[in-house]
Protein backbone atom coordinates (compact mmCIF):
# COMPACT_ATOMS: atom_id res chain seq x y z
CA UNK A 1 0.00 0.00 0.00
CA UNK A 2 1.27 3.42 -0.87
CA UNK A 3 0.32 6.34 1.36
CA UNK A 4 1.68 9.82 0.67
CA UNK A 5 0.32 14.03 1.15
CA UNK A 6 2.09 16.51 3.21
CA UNK A 7 2.37 15.79 6.92
CA UNK A 8 0.18 17.77 9.28
CA UNK A 9 3.17 20.01 9.98
CA UNK A 10 3.22 21.00 6.33
CA UNK A 11 -0.54 21.46 6.24
CA UNK A 12 -0.84 23.43 9.45
CA UNK A 13 2.40 25.37 9.64
CA UNK A 14 3.82 25.84 6.14
CA UNK A 15 2.30 28.13 3.51
CA UNK A 16 2.08 26.38 0.14
CA UNK A 17 2.82 28.58 -2.89
CA UNK A 18 -0.01 28.99 -5.39
CA UNK A 19 0.05 26.78 -8.47
CA UNK A 20 1.08 28.62 -11.63
CA UNK A 21 -1.22 27.48 -14.44
CA UNK A 22 -0.09 27.47 -18.04
CA UNK A 23 2.90 26.17 -19.94
CA UNK A 24 5.47 26.81 -17.24
CA UNK A 25 5.63 25.99 -13.55
CA UNK A 26 8.21 25.74 -10.80
CA UNK A 27 11.07 23.69 -12.23
CA UNK A 28 9.48 22.68 -15.52
CA UNK A 29 8.52 24.06 -18.92
CA UNK A 30 6.21 22.60 -21.56
CA UNK A 31 8.10 22.11 -24.85
CA UNK A 32 5.50 20.08 -26.79
CA UNK A 33 1.93 18.84 -26.46
CA UNK A 34 -0.71 17.32 -28.69
CA UNK A 35 -2.64 14.14 -29.47
CA UNK A 36 -2.06 10.89 -31.37
CA UNK A 37 -4.74 8.72 -32.97
CA UNK A 38 -2.94 5.49 -32.12
CA UNK A 39 -1.51 4.43 -28.79
CA UNK A 40 2.10 5.64 -28.96
CA UNK A 41 5.00 3.26 -28.44
CA UNK A 42 6.46 5.82 -26.04
CA UNK A 43 4.67 5.96 -22.70
CA UNK A 44 5.26 8.24 -19.72
CA UNK A 45 8.99 8.37 -19.10
CA UNK A 46 11.98 10.22 -17.73
CA UNK A 47 14.30 11.02 -20.67
CA UNK A 48 17.96 11.83 -20.00
CA UNK A 49 19.61 11.78 -23.41
CA UNK A 50 19.05 13.12 -26.91
CA UNK A 51 18.75 9.74 -28.64
CA UNK A 52 15.93 8.59 -26.38
CA UNK A 53 14.19 11.94 -26.77
CA UNK A 54 14.39 11.66 -30.56
CA UNK A 55 12.77 8.22 -30.39
CA UNK A 56 9.97 9.52 -28.18
CA UNK A 57 9.42 12.49 -30.50
CA UNK A 58 9.15 10.15 -33.49
CA UNK A 59 6.66 7.95 -31.66
CA UNK A 60 4.51 11.00 -30.82
CA UNK A 61 4.99 12.59 -34.27
CA UNK A 62 6.60 15.71 -32.78
CA UNK A 63 8.71 17.93 -34.98
CA UNK A 64 11.18 20.69 -34.14
CA UNK A 65 11.67 20.05 -30.44
CA UNK A 66 13.93 22.67 -28.85
CA UNK A 67 17.39 21.55 -27.82
CA UNK A 68 17.86 20.34 -24.25
CA UNK A 69 21.10 20.55 -22.28
CA UNK A 70 21.07 17.08 -20.71
CA UNK A 71 24.06 17.98 -18.54
CA UNK A 72 21.68 20.19 -16.55
CA UNK A 73 18.11 19.21 -17.40
CA UNK A 74 15.95 16.17 -18.14
CA UNK A 75 12.75 15.67 -20.10
CA UNK A 76 9.48 14.23 -18.81
CA UNK A 77 7.06 12.65 -21.29
CA UNK A 78 3.51 12.22 -20.00
CA UNK A 79 1.15 9.90 -21.91
CA UNK A 80 -1.97 8.42 -20.21
CA UNK A 81 -2.24 4.64 -20.37
CA UNK A 82 -5.73 4.78 -21.85
CA UNK A 83 -7.27 7.00 -24.54
CA UNK A 84 -9.14 10.04 -23.26
CA UNK A 85 -11.07 12.92 -24.77
CA UNK A 86 -9.42 15.28 -22.30
CA UNK A 87 -6.21 17.25 -22.41
CA UNK A 88 -3.33 17.01 -19.95
CA UNK A 89 -2.69 19.63 -17.27
CA UNK A 90 0.39 19.41 -15.07
CA UNK A 91 -0.38 19.99 -11.40
CA UNK A 92 3.10 19.64 -9.94
CA UNK A 93 6.60 18.34 -10.60
CA UNK A 94 8.39 17.55 -7.35
CA UNK A 95 11.51 15.79 -6.12
CA UNK A 96 11.11 12.42 -4.41
CA UNK A 97 13.23 10.24 -2.15
CA UNK A 98 16.16 8.40 -3.68
CA UNK A 99 16.78 11.07 -6.30
CA UNK A 100 13.50 10.45 -8.09
CA UNK A 101 10.92 12.89 -9.39
CA UNK A 102 7.12 12.81 -9.23
CA UNK A 103 4.74 14.28 -11.80
CA UNK A 104 1.13 14.97 -10.81
CA UNK A 105 -1.23 15.61 -13.71
CA UNK A 106 -4.87 15.49 -14.80
CA UNK A 107 -6.25 14.40 -18.15
CA UNK A 108 -9.90 15.31 -17.60
CA UNK A 109 -9.81 18.79 -19.10
CA UNK A 110 -12.11 19.52 -22.03
CA UNK A 111 -10.61 18.25 -25.29
CA UNK A 112 -11.78 17.42 -28.81
CA UNK A 113 -15.40 16.39 -29.20
CA UNK A 114 -15.91 12.61 -28.88
CA UNK A 115 -18.89 12.65 -31.28
CA UNK A 116 -16.87 10.98 -34.04
CA UNK A 117 -16.40 7.94 -31.84
CA UNK A 118 -12.64 7.99 -32.49
CA UNK A 119 -10.25 7.65 -29.58
CA UNK A 120 -6.99 9.48 -29.17
CA UNK A 121 -4.17 9.92 -26.68
CA UNK A 122 -3.11 13.33 -25.37
CA UNK A 123 0.54 13.86 -24.50
CA UNK A 124 2.72 16.57 -23.02
CA UNK A 125 6.52 16.91 -22.97
CA UNK A 126 8.24 18.90 -20.23
CA UNK A 127 11.78 20.16 -19.81
CA UNK A 128 12.58 19.58 -16.13
CA UNK A 129 15.14 22.13 -14.98
CA UNK A 130 18.03 20.86 -12.90
CA UNK A 131 16.96 17.20 -12.99
CA UNK A 132 19.85 15.76 -15.01
CA UNK A 133 20.71 13.52 -12.03
CA UNK A 134 17.17 12.27 -11.43
CA UNK A 135 17.18 8.49 -11.01
CA UNK A 136 13.54 7.72 -11.80
CA UNK A 137 10.11 9.25 -12.37
CA UNK A 138 6.67 8.42 -11.04
CA UNK A 139 3.57 9.68 -12.84
CA UNK A 140 0.33 10.13 -10.85
CA UNK A 141 -2.99 10.87 -12.55
CA UNK A 142 -4.88 12.84 -9.90
CA UNK A 143 -8.03 12.91 -12.04
CA UNK A 144 -8.56 9.20 -11.30
CA UNK A 145 -11.85 8.34 -9.61
CA UNK A 146 -11.72 9.46 -6.02
CA UNK A 147 -13.27 8.13 -2.83
CA UNK A 148 -16.63 9.61 -3.78
CA UNK A 149 -18.39 9.08 -7.09
CA UNK A 150 -18.99 12.04 -9.39
CA UNK A 151 -22.67 12.60 -10.18
CA UNK A 152 -24.13 10.44 -7.42
CA UNK A 153 -26.56 11.57 -4.74
CA UNK A 154 -23.92 12.02 -2.09
CA UNK A 155 -25.04 12.54 1.46
CA UNK A 156 -25.58 10.27 4.40
CA UNK A 157 -26.26 7.04 2.48
CA UNK A 158 -23.58 4.39 2.90
CA UNK A 159 -24.16 2.91 -0.57
CA UNK A 160 -22.58 6.05 -2.03
CA UNK A 161 -19.56 5.85 0.26
CA UNK A 162 -16.11 4.40 -0.40
CA UNK A 163 -16.69 3.27 -3.97
CA UNK A 164 -12.99 2.39 -4.09
CA UNK A 165 -13.65 -0.58 -1.83
CA UNK A 166 -14.75 -2.35 -5.01
CA UNK A 167 -11.09 -2.25 -6.10
CA UNK A 168 -9.89 -3.63 -2.75
CA UNK A 169 -8.57 -0.24 -1.72
CA UNK A 170 -7.46 -0.63 1.91
CA UNK A 171 -7.47 3.07 2.76
CA UNK A 172 -10.90 4.36 1.73
CA UNK A 173 -12.70 2.58 4.58
CA UNK A 174 -10.64 4.55 7.11
CA UNK A 175 -11.24 7.91 5.46
CA UNK A 176 -14.97 8.31 4.66
CA UNK A 177 -15.29 11.45 2.53
CA UNK A 178 -19.06 11.93 2.22
CA UNK A 179 -20.58 15.34 1.93
CA UNK A 180 -22.12 16.17 5.32
CA UNK A 181 -19.51 14.32 7.39
CA UNK A 182 -18.20 16.35 10.33
CA UNK A 183 -15.52 15.80 12.97
CA UNK A 184 -14.90 17.91 16.09
CA UNK A 185 -11.61 17.68 17.99
CA UNK A 186 -10.28 18.93 21.27
CA UNK A 187 -6.92 20.62 20.82
CA UNK A 188 -4.16 20.70 23.43
CA UNK A 189 -1.08 22.76 22.58
CA UNK A 190 1.42 25.16 24.19
CA UNK A 191 -1.11 27.90 23.39
CA UNK A 192 -3.79 26.24 25.55
CA UNK A 193 -6.97 24.25 24.93
CA UNK A 194 -9.56 24.71 22.20
CA UNK A 195 -11.95 22.91 19.86
CA UNK A 196 -12.06 22.85 16.06
CA UNK A 197 -14.29 21.18 13.48
CA UNK A 198 -13.51 19.69 10.06
CA UNK A 199 -16.55 19.36 7.79
CA UNK A 200 -17.14 18.32 4.18
CA UNK A 201 -19.64 20.55 2.41
CA UNK A 202 -19.42 19.58 -1.28
CA UNK A 203 -18.20 17.09 -3.86
CA UNK A 204 -16.62 18.20 -7.11
CA UNK A 205 -15.17 15.95 -9.79
CA UNK A 206 -14.34 13.14 -7.36
CA UNK A 207 -12.88 15.52 -4.75
CA UNK A 208 -14.46 16.05 -1.34
CA UNK A 209 -14.41 19.74 -0.45
CA UNK A 210 -13.98 20.88 3.15
CA UNK A 211 -15.46 24.06 4.50
CA UNK A 212 -12.71 23.99 7.14
CA UNK A 213 -9.84 21.53 7.52
CA UNK A 214 -7.82 22.12 10.71
CA UNK A 215 -8.50 25.81 10.42
CA UNK A 216 -7.80 26.05 6.68
CA UNK A 217 -10.36 26.79 3.98
CA UNK A 218 -10.27 25.68 0.36
CA UNK A 219 -8.99 22.15 1.04
CA UNK A 220 -10.17 19.19 -1.06
CA UNK A 221 -9.31 15.52 -0.62
CA UNK A 222 -9.64 12.19 -2.42
CA UNK A 223 -8.25 8.65 -2.26
CA UNK A 224 -6.72 7.28 -5.46
CA UNK A 225 -7.22 3.63 -6.48
CA UNK A 226 -3.67 2.79 -5.37
CA UNK A 227 -4.39 4.00 -1.83
CA UNK A 228 -2.70 7.40 -2.04
CA UNK A 229 -4.52 10.17 -0.18
CA UNK A 230 -4.36 13.34 -2.26
CA UNK A 231 -5.18 16.88 -1.23
CA UNK A 232 -5.53 20.20 -3.01
CA UNK A 233 -4.86 23.39 -1.04
CA UNK A 234 -4.17 26.91 -2.26
CA UNK A 235 -4.02 25.65 -5.84
CA UNK A 236 -1.45 22.92 -5.14
CA UNK A 237 -2.22 19.20 -5.49
CA UNK A 238 0.00 17.04 -3.29
CA UNK A 239 0.11 13.62 -1.65
CA UNK A 240 -1.00 13.86 1.97
CA UNK A 241 1.88 11.79 3.34
CA UNK A 242 5.55 11.64 2.44
CA UNK A 243 7.58 8.50 1.65
CA UNK A 244 9.03 8.07 5.12
CA UNK A 245 5.78 7.35 6.96
CA UNK A 246 5.20 4.02 8.69
CA UNK A 247 1.77 2.41 8.23
CA UNK A 248 0.37 -0.14 10.68
CA UNK A 249 -2.92 -1.84 11.58
CA UNK A 250 -2.33 -2.53 15.30
CA UNK A 251 -4.49 -4.94 17.28
CA UNK A 252 -5.49 -2.45 19.95
CA UNK A 253 -8.45 -0.38 21.09
CA UNK A 254 -8.17 3.40 21.04
CA UNK A 255 -10.38 5.33 23.47
CA UNK A 256 -11.53 8.90 22.80
CA UNK A 257 -14.46 10.97 24.11
CA UNK A 258 -16.23 10.03 20.84
CA UNK A 259 -16.02 6.30 21.63
CA UNK A 260 -13.80 3.22 21.64
CA UNK A 261 -12.41 2.04 18.30
CA UNK A 262 -10.69 -1.31 17.75
CA UNK A 263 -10.22 -1.40 13.94
CA UNK A 264 -7.62 1.31 13.38
CA UNK A 265 -5.01 2.43 10.88
CA UNK A 266 -1.94 4.23 12.29
CA UNK A 267 0.35 6.45 10.22
CA UNK A 268 3.46 7.83 11.89
CA UNK A 269 6.99 9.16 11.52
CA UNK A 270 9.50 7.41 13.83
CA UNK A 271 10.49 9.39 16.90
CA UNK A 272 13.84 11.11 16.81
CA UNK A 273 13.13 13.03 13.60
CA UNK A 274 12.85 16.87 13.61
CA UNK A 275 9.08 16.49 13.32
CA UNK A 276 7.38 13.45 14.80
CA UNK A 277 3.66 12.80 14.32
CA UNK A 278 1.12 10.04 14.76
CA UNK A 279 -2.29 9.84 13.06
CA UNK A 280 -4.89 7.25 14.07
CA UNK A 281 -7.85 6.48 11.79
CA UNK A 282 -10.84 4.34 12.78
CA UNK A 283 -12.57 2.25 10.13
CA UNK A 284 -15.82 3.89 9.04
CA UNK A 285 -15.16 6.99 11.16
CA UNK A 286 -12.00 8.76 9.98
CA UNK A 287 -9.22 10.49 11.91
CA UNK A 288 -9.75 10.03 15.64
CA UNK A 289 -6.38 11.21 16.94
CA UNK A 290 -3.42 13.28 15.80
CA UNK A 291 -0.37 14.26 17.81
CA UNK A 292 2.93 15.79 16.85
CA UNK A 293 6.14 17.10 18.37
CA UNK A 294 8.26 19.83 16.83
CA UNK A 295 10.34 22.81 17.86
CA UNK A 296 7.09 24.59 18.64
CA UNK A 297 6.12 21.98 21.23
CA UNK A 298 3.65 19.12 21.54
CA UNK A 299 0.17 19.29 20.00
CA UNK A 300 -2.65 16.76 20.32
CA UNK A 301 -6.02 16.55 18.54
CA UNK A 302 -8.58 14.10 19.95
CA UNK A 303 -11.99 13.35 18.44
CA UNK A 304 -14.77 14.35 20.83
CA UNK A 305 -17.81 14.03 18.54
CA UNK A 306 -18.60 13.36 14.90
CA UNK A 307 -21.32 12.81 12.33
CA UNK A 308 -20.24 10.28 9.69
CA UNK A 309 -22.51 8.58 7.13
CA UNK A 310 -25.57 9.55 9.18
CA UNK A 311 -24.19 8.16 12.45
CA UNK A 312 -23.32 10.34 15.42
CA UNK A 313 -20.43 9.76 17.81
CA UNK A 314 -20.44 9.08 20.69
CA UNK A 315 -23.26 6.69 19.96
Amino acid sequence: MSLRILTFLMILLIAVPAYMAGAQGSGYETIAEGRTAEKPAAGSALVKDGETLAGAAESLDIENLPEVDFSKDAVLVVVPGSPTDGAIEIKDVAGASGGGVEVYYTDDLTGPSPESGETSYPFIVLKATGLADASSARFVDVSSQGAVATGTSLGQESKYTNVLLATDNPVAAYLPLDRGNEWTYSVESPKGSAELTNNIVAESGGWSVYERFFGMSGVSMQVLPGGEIMTTSQGKTKPFYTDDVVIEYPKETIKTPAGEFSDVLVVTIPKGTPFWFKDVYAKGVGLISHEHESARGEVRYTLVRAKVQGRTYPQ
